[in-house]
């Protein structure tokens, strides 16, 4: 298990984090972020091989060793982790009408040798990274706009 970064308390099924020390804090912060696990989802969003291998997106990979380290302790108090991810079909039917915002930027990815776009459905750089790969208990939800709640099951997860 890894160490927590910060003071974590956990009492009566309620876990808090508390602050860091700064001297100039800004308005509103110091009071310790409470989360109750039974009501409480870690979402983790896009950190697919494309988004952590492809300029210009590299630099999402800095985020992954703090994402592997809070894992296990949303795992270990009962926290639901979802994975949300970006997937399409290799005709691009689902993303979006022509024009769109998600249609824009899916046609401006680098595309493959083979013609294909990069967040085709099983393809290996739609994977989720392999540090942060989804438990068997875990929820791995599929979205196909920028949007994890338009047309995804994500409220039921």
């Amino acid at each position: 298990m890894f160490e927590p970064i910060r003071e974590v308390l956990f009492d009566n099924g309620v876990i808090s984090v508390q602050p860091l020390a700064l001297e100039q804090r800004p308005p509103g912060m110091g009071s310790s972020l409470q989360l109750v696990p039974d009501r409480t989802a870690l979402i983790v969003v896009d950190i697919q091989r494309h988004f952590t291998e492809a300029p210009p997106f590299v630099a999402m990979r800095n985020i992954i060793p703090r994402i592997s380290r809070l894992l296990p302790y949303a795992r270990a108090t009962g926290m639901t982790v979802i994975h949300l991810k970006s997937e399409f079909k290799p005709d691009m039917e689902d993303a979006g009408r022509p024009g769109s915002r998600t249609r824009q930027m899916m046609d401006g990815l680098a595309w493959s040798g083979e013609g294909q776009n990069p967040l085709v459905h099983d393809s290996p750089s739609a994977e989720i990274v392999a540090e942060l790969a989804p438990l068997p208990f875990d929820v791995v939800v599929t979205k196909t706009r920028f949007s994890g709640f338009w047309g995804t099951n994500l409220h039921d997860g």
